[in-house]
């Protein structure tokens, strides 16, 4: 399938221009969108520029080797006024046996017409390709952000997580999608949350009694390390809703995005009598330091951004897996419990584990257990075409 990640048409909307091909700068345009959104909500962390042109590039982003890309643009009075991409990733619909298109990338100002006008632009984009549903957001995949924030509006976004306007869920329902799933986020800080005892004599007791060790990242052994965060990654994630392998190239990148930003420490392997059997990564909460670069990481923000990751007091937990045959022996409290004790002894004063499917009752039960409790919720829409 050709990807085209070009911007070639706008949609027309209420006052708008005409439809059109989209214009050489359309591209810059559609990714500085969000900072007039978002100019009245403080709460907003400003993507780094540099990462969202690569998400859309394919030459850049290896997602797209299975997936094609078609962006809409929205225009009123010749200035831009909301975005969308249609997407369809051909490796979920031959995983899933579905013929699923998904949105993301949506932004738009608070009107519904823009809106409905957007999402039918890429409805219909998404039909004439042969889906029969569309779902979104997703930017462009579960890899990413995804999502529209439900609740939690007065807390900024985690790291790599999303945040939009409360009146976004309106716009989407008014233009008649309705609920696929929701997604939650948990957050424990030490002054308000403490670990029961009960944990910690647990996640003892499944050590001594299953023969688990649990072992620290190694940047070093990076790539080796990712071979076991694949093999594990993708036959522990198998059932889940969404899920769809992650190629080669696609965990490579990853990786490389990600090893600059990892604490070694934080990142857990965990092993029964010597085999794999999952693991873990917690991140820094990163948006505390890039929240202050309004999106450009050079000349000045990466030298910003290393002198502020001192500072940084919060981390996120990004991804957890457990192999099938080990699911039921406890790992996951293990994990949850050693990266907290482990962050808190290196000062920092708690964090978010997201993102949770709301019918994951067994991470959920796990996480309430700890004393976390859910603060944001974030939800994937979904219409038939």
């Amino acid at each position: 399938m050709i990807v085209d990640s070009r911007i070639s048409s706008a949609v027309k909307g209420t006052g708008a221009q005409s439809t059109r091909p989209a214009e050489r700068g359309d591209m810059r345009a559609f990714i500085r969108l969000p900072w007039s959104i978002y100019r009245e909500y403080p709460q907003w962390v400003p993507p780094l520029l540099m990462r969202e042109r690569r998400l859309l590039n394919p030459s850049t982003n290896p997602f797209f080797e299975h997936a094609s890309i078609q962006p809409f643009v929205a225009f009123r009075d010749g200035r831009m006024v909301g975005r969308i991409a249609a997407i369809i990733d051909e490796h979920h619909n031959n995983y899933h046996h579905e013929a699923v298109g998904f949105f993301g990338f949506f932004e738009c100002v608070d009107d519904s017409v823009v809106a409905a006008e957007l999402l039918q632009a890429s409805a219909g984009w998404l039909a004439r390709q042969g889906m029969t549903i569309m779902r979104g957001p997703f930017n462009p995949s579960t890899s990413d952000s995804l999502g529209i924030l439900i609740d939690g509006f007065d807390r900024p976004p985690a790291f790599l997580m999303a945040y939009s306007p409360p009146y976004y869920a309106r716009l989407l329902e008014g233009a008649g999608l309705v609920k696929a799933r929701d997604l939650y986020a948990y957050h424990m800080h030490s002054s308000e949350s403490e670990i029961p005892p009960k944990i910690a004599r647990v996640a003892a007791m499944v050590r001594k009694r299953h023969g688990v060790t649990v072992r620290s990242g190694n940047l070093r052994r990076i790539r080796a390390q990712m071979d076991m965060v694949k093999l594990i990654h993708n036959e522990a994630s198998g059932r889940n809703w969404g899920f769809v392998p992650k190629t080669e190239a696609e965990l490579d990148r990853i990786a490389h995005d990600l090893r600059p930003l990892i604490d070694p420490e934080l990142a857990l392997f965990a092993f029964v009598h010597g085999e794999p059997a999952g693991f873990s990564l917690a991140l820094p909460d990163w948006n505390q330091a890039i929240c202050k670069l309004n999106g450009r990481l050079f000349p000045f923000g990466a030298l910003r951004l290393t002198r502020d990751r001192r500072r940084i007091n919060l981390l996120r937990v990004y991804t957890a897996g457990v192999l099938p045959r080990f699911r039921n022996l406890g790992l996951d409290a293990i994990f949850y419990y050693e990266t907290w004790v482990r962050g808190v002894g290196k000062g920092l004063l708690g964090g978010e584990f997201s993102w949770v499917l709301e019918d994951n009752v067994n991470m959920r039960n796990t996480l309430e257990n700890m004393g976390a409790r859910r603060h944001k919720t974030y939800r994937i829409y979904e219409r038939a075409l």
